[in-house]
């Protein structure tokens, strides 16, 4: 494997990422639509939706004559649960940047009215102007139910624990928002996460007229995922430490989310250690971790983020004394992304560039 020297990983790495995102355009399409108003009763295919996030009633037509002409009201199943959507959506607040992408993919900028959540996640090159332009209510704490609100959504697009924090689900309904949790915000997310992220694109597709692009989208995803998989099928997983958070305190180092890690990392051809854990792993467990290649959250100046990734990657070197990464100064800034099915996708490249570039 090639080593990632701390003096060059800004040119190596992040040349590599911009190389591969340049890559990965977006087809455009045309938009979808009905002139009647008859309902399709088409069952999701195992492909595309799972158990708690699949489309119960097309609900769209097909003569692909204009958005304006799509079949409402329009049924789909979220986290096991019915939505219903009376009319399109005008004013949607997605949880993240990473959720705004979605929107803008599909090209529905215009209707995204801000986002809860600055989370500075992984986008795309020819999406981030948009999505960056949106602003956000919060950056290090939740906003308030009120600041949401103010925004007058008619459509929320957000994680179960955005409803546990601010307020409930129903509350945003009594003011006519349609509140949508996507597939990796549930509260009990499916085994097959990617697969409950592209049921999700299919969803908004019927629920805002848009599923010729929305197909487009879903096609090009799986086939990304498709092609990473077949290309990392014979190498050998990369032992990898993942850290996020650095407190100046007794805690030390301080892998919140080494969990949520696992699967991006496995699927690019790695191996995260000390993840599955229902705790934060203990300052001797991250020194007894071995790892061949450290990755440090590529987040700077928030809290538990004060240092930078440079700074972060040279004080966990100082603890993992006999590890490999040490010996080698293997290190990556890495960037981080809720798991969105368009991020999700370049991530799993993103970590596989920097342990298998051979391979791709």
């Amino acid at each position: 494997m090639t080593s990632i020297r701390k003096d060059n990983y800004m040119i190596t790495i992040r040349s590599r990422l911009v190389a591969v995102l340049l890559g990965c355009l977006l087809l455009a399409a045309a938009c979808a639509s009905d002139d009647g108003s008859t309902e399709t009763d088409a069952a999701p295919t195992e492909d595309s939706a799972t158990e708690d996030t699949a489309v119960e009633d097309t609900a769209v037509a097909s003569d692909n004559t204009g958005i304006e002409d799509a079949a409402y009201p329009v049924t789909v199943t979220s986290c096991g649960e019915q939505v219903v959507v009376e009319a399109r959506p005008e004013r949607v607040v997605p949880y993240t940047d990473a959720q705004t992408e979605l929107f803008v993919a599909l090209g529905l900028a215009d209707v995204v009215v801000g986002e809860i959540w600055d989370f500075e996640a992984l986008v795309r090159p020819e999406n981030e102007e948009e999505v960056r332009a949106v602003e956000a209510l919060a950056t290090d704490s939740w906003p308030s139910r009120e600041q949401v609100a103010a925004l007058e959504p008619d459509f929320i697009f957000a994680n179960a624990y955005f409803f546990d924090e601010v307020a409930p689900v129903e509350d945003f309904e009594s003011t006519g928002a349609v509140a949508y949790l996507p597939a990796d915000g549930c509260p009990e997310p499916p085994a097959d996460v990617f697969a409950g992220q592209i049921a999700d694109i299919e969803n908004l597709g019927l629920i805002f007229g848009v599923q010729d692009r929305a197909d487009e989208l879903v096609e090009e995803l799986r086939g990304g995922l498709d092609e990473l998989t077949d290309a990392l099928a014979d190498v050998e997983p990369t032992p990898v430490l993942w850290v996020d958070y650095i407190f100046d305190d007794d805690r030390g180092v301080q892998l919140i989310s080494s969990e949520f890690y696992a699967e991006t990392v496995g699927l690019g051809g790695g191996e995260l250690l000390l993840a599955g854990r229902d705790d934060t792993p203990s300052q001797e467990q991250v020194v007894a971790a071995e790892p061949d290649v450290l990755f440090i959250t590529d987040i700077f100046g928030r809290s538990g983020y004060e240092t930078t990734p440079e700074e972060r990657s040279e004080q966990v070197f100082g603890l993992l004394t006999n590890a490999p990464a040490t010996a080698a100064e293997a290190w990556a800034p890495m960037p981080i992304t809720p798991r969105t099915a368009i991020g999700y996708v370049d991530q799993v490249r993103a970590v596989a560039e920097v342990l298998h570039p051979d391979a791709l």
